[in-house]
């Protein structure tokens, strides 16, 4: 029953005057600060950073009104379904209402909404990454035509190296390794530019909820793998293309 209050950490920011060890009013009734929130807990409302909490004892004491919402944290030594069960049967059993009612008594559990989240949040990385996908697969089919046009162009250089005694598998490997190098002098500015992007939006005063972005190795790894990859079957057909040319023709070209 003691008069003590906690702040969310909205809600002492608007208030200027609010520190720990300090008085505050509510409905005019004095109450001495002994807390202030500066994290919200994943157990908590999502209000709790623009709400204020008093001992439920004393609020009956002073305004003798009952509460419209329970806040349960489990122990996690029950399942959750359980718990939402046995909470509908003592409800019931105290207040005259059948516990198999669900609509009698609203009881939300955080879990099934982290859950939707979860899912959402997944869909949404799906999305980009198909959208990722789309666009490597567009870069490679230029890279490709870029190729063939080279090829093209360089028929007659290709028929002289031939001549002077190349062989198939050194013309495939230098149209092999120039795709990359196309790949490379676009993937690695790109990078760059990511990284970039993410070092600056680490700097900015972002929300708490959405957290700090950061690159992730594992997937720059991966893109880059992938990235290397469509080089090499871009540049292949090309490549081909350029070893099996025979060096008379390609020198009357």
């Amino acid at each position: 029953m003691r008069r003590v209050v906690v702040l969310g950490k909205n809600l002492a920011e608007q208030l200027p005057k609010a520190k720990v060890g300090g008085l505050l009013k509510i409905n005019g009734v004095p109450f001495h600060i002994i807390g202030i929130q500066i994290e919200q807990s994943s157990n908590v409302s999502f209000s709790s950073d623009n709400a204020l909490f008093i001992p439920q004892t004393t609020f009956n004491q002073l305004w003798q009104q009952q509460p419209d919402k329970l806040f349960i944290q489990p122990d996690g030594s029950v399942p959750r379904a359980a718990l939402i069960k046995s909470i509908r049967q003592l409800l019931g059993s105290r207040l005259h209402f059948d516990p198999k009612d669900e609509n009698t008594l609203f009881i939300p559990d955080p879990a099934n909404f982290g859950h939707f989240i979860l899912m959402l949040l997944r869909a949404i990385q799906l999305f980009l990454v198909f959208s990722g996908g789309m666009t490597l697969s567009v870069g490679a089919i230029g890279v490709a035509n870029i190729m063939f046009l080279a090829v093209a162009e360089r028929t007659r250089e290709i028929g002289l190296r031939m001549a002077l005694g190349a062989k198939g598998g050194q013309i495939l490997w230098q149209f092999q390794l120039e795709a990359l190098v196309l790949i490379m002098l676009g993937a690695i500015p790109g990078f760059l530019i990511s990284w970039g992007c993410i070092t600056l939006l680490a700097t900015l005063p972002l929300p708490d909820w959405l957290g700090t972005p950061t690159l992730n190795l594992e997937g720059a790894w991966i893109t880059l793998g992938i990235i290397t990859l469509l080089g090499l079957i871009a540049g292949f057909y090309p490549a081909r293309r350029a070893a099996g040319l025979d060096p008379v023709i390609a020198l009357t070209q």
